[in-house]
């Protein structure tokens, strides 16, 4: 029972918990917005789409009732245009990332994470490798070279363990700590940079938004950019030096944001409730998490709803 706490608490820290499911016939839920999904992850090859479930079954359009299936919670693959999904977890709050070249999975069971082979339809079980268990390791990405993964450490009760964003080296099976306090990252297209939000310090005060580059050859960091608001969700284009990432200002609905890292330029792209991008492999469209999952194009047009929400009739 202690690691379910943990593992809530710890999904909540990283922004994960939008709304409670529970196995039920109904639940009213008065939301202004509703996330029965997270972190969609476009595959290398542009083809296909990971995400995270709650397992909900429908929603008054109202969004005020909805009701789950906790058989249904867990993480699934669809086509990039939203057809053939499938279930590929079937564990609440778990979350998985692509290998470079698709053929493998990271993925978050607990506070526990795994590799495994992956054909693009089911995890091969001959094939799953534990690589870190000790604390709570949430929502591990692979690095595009795949040398790397690195990992959030929430759990800041176990004093031998530091908090704070994690690099394991597959090569040498070490692991290295990026940063304390540090809750979100992205691979850099070339696998040489991490580029991090860090809210907190290392004895847990309030440093606001900034954004921080972590050298992986040097082990050098340097801020890069600093912003008034709450930011989450960060996510860098395979091509360019561009980062979408979450953002809202003042208690106002999240939104997706650009930022130039090269020219500052800060650009907002959605206006009506929008989080988690993640850029797909050509560098030409964001796909990202509202009511359902959307995805447009890089400049935020052509916005096309891939999953809706599953009304009630």
């Amino acid at each position: 029972m202690k690691w379910v706490v943990q593992l809530y608490l710890g999904l909540i820290l990283l922004g994960w918990m939008s709304c409670d499911v529970n196995d039920s016939e109904s639940k009213e839920a008065p939301l202004q917005t509703f996330i029965d999904v997270k972190y969609p992850k476009w595959s290398p090859d542009g083809n296909s789409i990971l995400y995270s479930s709650y397992g909900l079954v429908a929603v008054s359009r109202d969004l005020k009732y909805w009701t789950d299936n906790i058989d249904s919670a867990g993480v699934w693959v669809m086509d990039s245009n939203g057809n053939g999904r499938k279930q590929i977890l079937d564990i609440p709050f778990s979350y998985a990332d692509w290998s470079n070249d698709g053929s493998k999975l990271v993925y978050q069971v607990g506070g526990t994470i795994y590799s495994a082979d992956f054909d693009g339809i089911r995890i091969d079980s001959s094939s799953i490798r534990q690589l870190k268990n000790e604390g709570l390791n949430l929502l591990p990405e692979w690095s595009p070279d795949g040398n790397y993964i690195f990992y959030s450490q929430v759990d800041c009760s176990e004093k031998s363990i530091s908090c704070g964003l994690w690099l394991l080296n597959l090569e040498s099976n070490t692991f290295e700590l990026v940063s304390n306090g540090a809750v979100r990252g992205t691979w850099s297209g070339t696998s040489e940079e991490i580029v991090f939000l860090k809210t907190y310090g290392s004895g847990g005060q309030t440093l606001g938004d900034k954004f921080y580059s972590y050298n992986v050859s040097t082990k050098e960091t340097e801020v890069i950019y600093e912003l008034e608001g709450e930011s989450n969700h960060i996510s860098l284009s395979p091509l360019e030096n561009i980062m979408a990432f979450t953002h809202n200002i003042r208690g106002e609905t999240p939104n997706i944001w650009k930022l130039n890292l090269d020219t500052e330029e800060l650009t907002q792209i959605t206006f009506d409730g929008a989080q988690m991008p993640d850029w797909s492999p050509d560098g030409k469209k964001i796909v990202y998490v509202r009511d359902g999952i959307w995805t447009m194009n890089s400049d935020g047009s052509d916005k096309v709803n891939i999953k809706p929400l599953p009304y009630m009739d």
